[in-house]
């Protein structure tokens, strides 16, 4: 993925030569970023919709189906490629994304061959909507797209992080994921070893991957305040020269 990315950059653009690798990183980031959201985005919603074998609540622990673990399946191939590109890259990359992406990889690995909490990872992958947007401010930066535009998506953007990830997130985190560890939790004694792994490994997932969702919200409200506060100034800056 990453060398058709790069023979592409080197074909279409005059200056390609010139980039810097930590340029050449994002961008190889992105463009696979968002490849893998425009696969699987659309699907869940098919999946969710129109899937009649798709695990219900109360078959949510151990329910399965074809169409769900095959989005499941591509989210694995995508992360075990973004496993790859942090480690290559390491020095342009923080390591709160190696924790991701191997966190991400393991459930989704453990929802498509242990089929163990399929419905959840699926639900789950919701979280990609907000990627979407994310991706979409560098590339409206890049390709210098009006500046209303890119304040919209900049909008959606927050909209869709903040709605998705934390209060989605963190509601159904609560009313039907830990409902079910819970239930788990309570027969462990009784559990497969191999349930139990799945078990504890999901529970540290859970956790993580909703303290990381926390901590970039708190960056992405940090910078509209900023933008904000700048706006603000530079407004009383004209105002002063007027």
């Amino acid at each position: 993925m990453s060398y058709v990315t790069l023979s592409a950059c080197e074909h279409y653009s005059s200056s390609f030569d010139k980039w810097e690798e930590s340029y050449v990183v994002q961008v190889i980031a992105k463009v696979n970023s968002m490849l893998h959201v425009l696969l699987v985005v659309p699907g869940i919603f098919i999946v969710l919709l129109f899937d009649q074998s798709f695990p219900s609540a109360e078959d949510s622990l151990f329910g399965t189906s074809l169409n769900a673990r095959f989005l499941t399946a591509i989210s694995c191939g995508y992360f075990i490629w973004d496993i790859c590109h942090v480690v290559w890259y390491q020095k342009h990359v923080g390591p709160a994304f190696l924790l991701h992406a191997i966190m991400c990889l393991g459930v989704y690995l453990v929802s498509t061959l242990g089929q163990f909490m399929l419905r959840h990872s699926v639900v789950v992958l919701l979280f990609e909507i907000s990627t979407i947007f994310v991706n979409l401010v560098f590339f409206l930066n890049e390709f210098k797209a009006p500046g209303i535009i890119q304040a919209i998506n900049k909008g959606i953007l927050f909209i869709s992080f903040i709605g998705v990830r934390i209060i989605f997130g963190l509601y159904y985190t609560w009313t039907a994921v830990i409902t079910d560890l819970i239930r788990l939790y309570n027969a462990y004694e009784v559990l497969p070893a191999l349930t139990k792994f799945h078990f504890v490994f999901s529970a540290s997932a859970l956790l993580l991957a909703n303290c990381l969702n926390i901590f970039w919200a708190s960056l992405l409200v940090a910078k509209l305040v900023e933008m904000v506060a700048g706006g603000d100034s530079t407004n009383k800056q004209k105002e002063k020269k007027n």
